[in-house]
């Protein structure tokens, strides 16, 4: 083997060893760049740390579909409602990721750190989806509801 045969073997196997991906997936969660991302519904993803301490809720019987892709420093999660874009870097971690969602008849792409100066309808303030005597199906105000019978004396 000359030279250039073997600069040429190495520069595949780096080239290999680059491409591979180095985020995992188990059930809703993707781990990238000690970040932990939590897919709970097509239109709520969660960031935490990989060290953070996870909550008492059971988040893993979420059925939600959802799509990991990394292209260079970017991890890329899409669901049915929105795709949530991750760059590493070293800025704040909220400098660093874009939500991509439909808004009315129009695709909106923002970053985390703006400011939201509009009324978005509000979001549920409980994790178990719960608000008085209903369930929502999701976690925003505009989702489907069941209602809940609340027995008396609770």
């Amino acid at each position: 083997m000359n030279k250039w045969e073997k600069i040429l073997i190495l520069l595949t196997l780096l080239l290999l060893l680059g491409s591979c991906n180095n985020y995992s997936v188990e059930n809703n969660t993707v781990k990238y760049n000690q970040n932990k991302f939590k897919i709970l519904s097509s239109g709520l993803i969660c960031v935490q740390n990989e060290d953070a301490i996870d909550s008492n809720y059971n988040y893993l019987n979420n059925d939600v579909d959802f799509t990991v892709n990394q292209t260079g420093n970017a991890l890329i999660i899409s669901t049915e409602k929105c795709t949530l874009v991750y760059k590493t870097g070293n800025q704040p971690i909220r400098d660093r990721i874009t939500i991509t969602f439909s808004k009315n008849t129009s695709i909106v792409t923002t970053p985390i750190n703006s400011k939201d100066t509009q009324n978005l309808g509000g979001v549920i303030r409980s994790v178990d989806k719960f608000d008085g005597r209903l369930e929502y199906s999701e976690y925003n105000l505009a989702s489907k509801t069941t209602p809940v019978n609340v027995p008396k004396g609770l």
